[in-house]
């Protein structure tokens, strides 16, 4: 077994055997990592898992995009890739996550239909402070900027499809379909903050 295929053996054998995660799940990362791989080998080589760097990342993310990808599939990819740096940096395997400084955020061009800047600096503003529902309600609506999850599926997210250690949530959307969204450091830093001071409230 080479070192490439160690990398990847383990991350899936962490989500199936530490996280339990479903054998279709495992197989949905599994797949959208090969077909990175399969973009990077025939558009210049694959240096291997540990030395893709971010440009390498921005290259295949904007290769999706000219596809006309769905976003949501773009999104989930995303979420694939950074399931696993995060994985590999947790794990010691690299040094630097090549997926940390890229944001791909769902529908954010239709965001000034709901929001603009002035707005949204109130909502932040009104939630400053320390009190357990205060603190909720700002996890929450970093969690719904952030990721541009429907105010549905926040307001019913529960505690077992929060997934910490890989920065991603599983998302019940609709007709019973089921998808997994990355999140950035700082929703993380919020919830982290919830979860030490009130996990109560939102179980």
């Amino acid at each position: 077994m080479n070192q490439r295929q160690s990398e990847l053996d383990q991350f899936l054998s962490y989500l199936q055997n530490e996280r339990h995660y479903s054998a279709k799940t495992v197989l949905a990362y599994q797949t959208d990592l090969h077909e990175a791989e399969r973009f990077w080998h025939e558009n210049g080589g694959f240096p291997g898992w540990t030395k893709v760097r971010e440009r390498d990342i921005q290259v295949y993310l904007q290769h999706l995009a000219e596809r006309k990808l769905a976003r949501s599939s773009q999104l989930r990819k995303m979420s694939s890739l950074h399931s696993f740096y995060r994985f590999l940096t947790r794990r010691k395997l690299v040094a630097i996550d090549p997926t940390q400084g890229i944001t791909l955020r769902r529908g954010e061009k239709k965001l000034p239909q709901f929001f603009y800047q002035p707005e949204l600096k109130q909502v932040f503003d009104s939630l400053k402070g320390n009190k357990p529902l205060t603190m909720r309600n700002l996890a929450m609506f970093e969690l719904f900027y952030a990721t541009g999850m429907r105010v549905s599926e926040v307001s019913n997210l529960t505690l077992n499809q929060l997934d910490l250690d890989l920065q991603t949530i599983l998302v019940h959307g609709k007709g019973n379909k089921d998808r997994y969204v990355a999140f950035d450091d700082k929703t993380k830093k919020y919830f982290d903050c919830l979860f030490r001071k009130c996990t109560s409230i939102i179980t």
